[in-house]
């Protein structure tokens, strides 16, 4: 009952623009306690006086979700299919409920990853040529990618790079290809991938990162010439850099 009173404040607190003037707006929570809520096993949310339609469900959905009330956001993207399947944003809650599952830890990861995984695949089947397909490949990518199964990781990048040229998100699909190659000791290939990373997006906040990589790969396969001139190069473009002292011992053992 405490937890269900506690809950219903916040939402009261945060979607009030969005919900029904009947709705009774609780005293305002501290910091403090809204973490501590988030920490417990919440009952699912009960909004009093309705909703005035779908949008305000939908972005019901997105608010929750974006809280880390995971749990809830999904019950509620479940309502909007059951409620909403001929909506113009059903295409949208698809995508969302991968996401939730996608961020939604509930023990073990593997699990979790899966369970996000056929939900990305089932939104893309869905409807093919909607405009979030790329970002539903993406996320399929990742979920291998973090739990190192790098030879599928490698072949989504891979295709998602080849099919959506332009899509915002490529430098770290194409950083997260190279590191796959070089998790997966194919130095020859992650070196390749890396000069492209470098190659075609110089602005990216990744590229600091892919020069220590290009000197790791020469540093790993022994290659004492070009891994002290990757390292020292990568010291000049980079004085400050906090990983000085680890440069600095992998050129001592390479002198060695």
């Amino acid at each position: 009952l405490i937890l269900g009173t506690l809950f219903s404040a916040i939402v009261a607190l945060t979607f009030s623009s969005i919900l029904t003037p009947s709705v009774t707006v609780q005293p305002e929570l501290t910091p403090e306690q809204i973490e501590e809520a988030k920490k417990k096993e919440l009952p699912p949310v009960q909004i009093r006086g309705g909703f005035r339609g779908e949008k305000d469900l939908f972005q019901l959905i997105w608010e929750l979700h974006l809280q880390g009330y995971y749990e809830q956001a999904y019950d509620y993207a479940q309502r909007f299919v059951e409620e909403h399947r001929d909506s113009d944003l059903i295409v949208d809650v698809y995508y969302k409920m991968a996401d939730i599952l996608y961020d939604w830890n509930r023990g073990s990861i593997t699990q979790q990853y899966k369970e996000a995984r056929g939900a990305y695949e089932k939104a893309i089947a869905y409807m093919p040529d909607n405009p979030k397909v790329p970002w539903g490949e993406f996320q399929i990518a990742n979920t291998y990618f973090f739990l190192n199964v790098f030879d599928a990781a490698i072949d989504y990048y891979r295709a998602l790079i080849k099919n959506y040229p332009t899509y915002e998100y490529l430098d770290i699909a194409q950083s997260r290809l190279a590191l796959s190659f070089l998790k997966s000791h194919q130095y020859e290939r992650a070196e390749l991938e890396y000069k492209r990373l470098l190659e075609l997006y110089p602005e990216s906040s990744l590229i600091r990162n892919a020069h220590f990589k290009m000197a790791e790969i020469y540093y790993r396969q022994k290659d004492l010439k070009k891994s002290i001139a990757a390292y020292k190069k990568y010291l000049e473009q980079y004085p400050h850099t906090h990983k000085r002292l680890e440069v600095y011992f992998r050129i001592a053992k390479l002198y060695k």
